[in-house]
């Protein structure tokens, strides 16, 4: 049983396993790889791009 002063300790190197990225940005080839189908936004959303995208004013 580890005394209270050694409870807050960190981790020693080696006891745990590094953290691997869950999306592919490339592969060796150098193509893209999809890493999520492309869904049409819901109304909702594009309403509100819609609503911040700049507006130039006319001469």
């Amino acid at each position: 049983m580890p005394e209270s002063s050694e409870r807050g300790r960190p981790v020693p190197d080696g006891s745990h396993t590094p953290a691997v990225p869950l999306i592919a940005y490339g592969t060796d080839s150098g193509e893209a790889v999809v890493s999520a189908p492309e869904v049409p936004l819901p109304y909702p959303l594009a309403a509100i791009i819609l609503e911040v995208a700049p507006c130039r004013p006319r001469p």
